[in-house]
This record gives structure tokens, C-alpha cells and sequence, in this order.
């Protein structure tokens, strides 16, 4: 099945929690800044959240009349309003959350401009359907009462070219994702200190599985630490490059640690404590096709 990497890229307490009261000390503002500073630097062609957290942070709990839909002809199946070069995909499985627009605007560019699509579960009312297609929003179906996550991935790939999406929660939709075994990559960054213990984990309702630390950064102001880990059951190629190029003459290992052999794939599994030198350069793929065309992307960039 082809589907996007799946990096799920979120902030937490030392205890493993994402919401709460913690987020909003001078502590948490602080760590959230490196989360947001990461964020644009791990970008990748979509981010997704679960409808909680579209209408927290983007939509404020807006519900648009649905009245003058009330009876619309809808055709069936996936509605694509458009080809972007970056979207934003809302796990909403009945049709809940309010948007206004089909793009989100925003004041950091790690969401700013990003195309809304809507992933939706088949008995989702058709006035909502109708009302996303009135202001230009796309939709996909997975499942018929409940998310078939496996197929939404699916048709995120191949009907948007989505390679790489980052997975920005609630602890529903990661923990859904965790089970199902489609979270490529934790991308954790850590605030130094403890929430209440009323506030939500990580993934909810959890199973057993091992991921492998690929990089690690302390922030030494804030005392906030990055952490990367890929899921250890899983086999990835990667990509790594060096901004020095190909004038660089310290090999394999430069000064700085950092593995820097121009623009080449490696085999993760093969070279595991090797590509620990890729640090945050690193870009973790599916295939190694996948892994040629972000390569592709940086010759071509590189070349300007």
C-alpha cells in the first residue's frame, strides 16, 4: 500500500501528557516555541489532526448553517477541489468541524496557506458535504461508520501526492494511529515538567512498541529536549545531505559529528549507528523511491 511517512510530532510533559495547564506556564510557552520552530523545520506536504484539535486551534468551535443545504444533490464519492503544494487533512469522521475557508490562515508559515481536506466516514451528512463544496473544500471517505485509516492514508497519497505528513493529535487520533501501526517516526519535544494527571496522554488507550532514538537536542535555555524515534518494527530508507556539499573534506564524519556523504540513501536498517550522524538533517522514507525523489527535489533546488 502506498501511503505518507507519518511523523507524529507533538509537545509533551515529562509524564507524557499533550494538554493541560502545563502548556500554559512560562515553561510550556517556551517549549512550545521550539515545538513550533521544528514543526517548520520537519515539514512535510501535510500536517493532520483529529476534529478536537481542528476546532481548538484553527476553527473555534465555529458550526455553519447547514440550512440552505438542507436538500442539496450531492454527487458520490471523494470531492478534489484542488492540487496544492501544501494541506492540512482533518480526521472528522461525521462532519463536525466548521470551516470557513478552504485554506487556513495563520501568522506561522508551518500552517499558513495549507488546503483543507476533509476525511470523512460514509454516512456523513450530505448538507455538510454539500456546505464543504460551497467554499471549496476537499473530502475523502474512509470507511463506512468508522475511520479506515489504512484507506484514508491510501487515497491521501495517491489523489494528493501527500509523501510526508506529520501527525499533530489529539491523543484519539494518535492513539488510533499507534494501534494500527502507521506511525513511521516520534518527533517529541519534551517541556521540563510534570502535568496534572487529569490531562490527556500521549496516545490513548496505547499498545506495547519500540521505537529507536535517531536524534536528540537539548535546548539549553529553555532546558526542552527534541527527541526522534522510528518504529523499530519497520524497515526505512533515508536521505542525508550536508549544506557544506561537496567541498567537504571530512568524510565520513565531520568535526561537528555529522554525516554528511552528499545526497545519498542508506538503508537504515544496515547502517543504524552510522545514520545517527544524520542528526536533525535526516529525512526517513518508506521506499527507496520515495527517499530518490526528496533527493530529486534537493538536486533540482541545489542547482538554482
Amino acid at each position: 500500500m502506498n501511503r505518507p511517512y507519518i511523523i507524529c510530532h507533538m509537545l509533551t510533559s515529562l509524564d507524557g501528557k499533550v494538554t493541560g495547564d502545563f502548556l500554559y506556564t512560562p515553561t510550556g510557552l517556551a517549549a512550545s516555541e521550539t515545538y513550533y520552530e521544528v514543526n517548520r523545520l520537519l515539514r512535510g506536504d501535510a500536517f493532520a489532526c483529529g476534529r478536537v484539535t481542528m476546532e481548538s486551534s484553527f476553527t473555534g468551535g465555529f458550526r455553519p448553517d447547514l440550512t440552505p443545504f438542507a436538500d442539496a444533490q450531492v454527487p458520490s464519492g471523494d470531492y478534489i477541489a484542488r492540487q496544492h503544494s501544501y494541506y492540512a487533512v482533518s480526521f472528522d469522521r461525521h462532519g463536525n468541524v466548521g470551516w470557513t475557508d478552504a485554506f487556513i490562515h495563520d501568522e506561522d508559515e508551518g500552517y499558513d496557506n495549507c488546503h483543507i481536506i476533509e476525511v470523512l466516514c460514509e454516512d456523513t451528512p450530505k448538507p455538510y458535504l454539500a456546505y464543504l463544496r460551497s467554499i471549496g473544500v476537499s473530502y475523502l471517505f474512509a470507511g463506512a461508520s468508522e475511520m479506515d485509516l489504512p484507506l484514508a492514508l491510501s487515497k491521501l497519497h495517491d489523489c494528493f501526492g501527500i509523501r510526508k505528513m506529520l501527525l499533530e493529535g489529539g491523543s484519539i487520533i494518535n492513539g488510533a494511529f499507534q494501534r494500527a501501526n502507521l506511525i513511521d517516526e516520534l518527533s517529541l519535544v519534551i517541556a521540563p515538567m510534570t502535568a496534572n494527571a487529569e490531562d490527556k496522554p500521549l496516545f490513548w488507550e496505547s499498545t506495547m512498541q519500540e521505537f529507536r532514538l535517531v536524534h536528540e537536542k537539548l535546548f539549553h535555555s529553555s532546558g526542552t529536549v527534541h527527541l526522534r524515534l522510528r518504529n523499530a518494527a519497520n524497515r526505512y530508507m533515508a536521505a542525508c545531505w550536508c549544506p557544506r556539499g561537496s567541498d567537504c573534506d571530512f568524510g565520513m564524519q565531520c568535526r561537528e559529528g555529522v554525516y554528511c556523504r552528499l545526497l545519498e540513501v542508506i538503508d537504515v536498517n544496515e547502517h543504524d549507528t552510522a545514520f545517527r550522524f544524520g542528526g536533525d538533517r535526516a529525512q526517513f522514507f518508506r521506499t527507496r523511491e520515495e527517499a530518490e525523489h526528496y533527493l530529486q527535489t534537493i538536486r533540482q533546488t541545489n542547482a538554482k
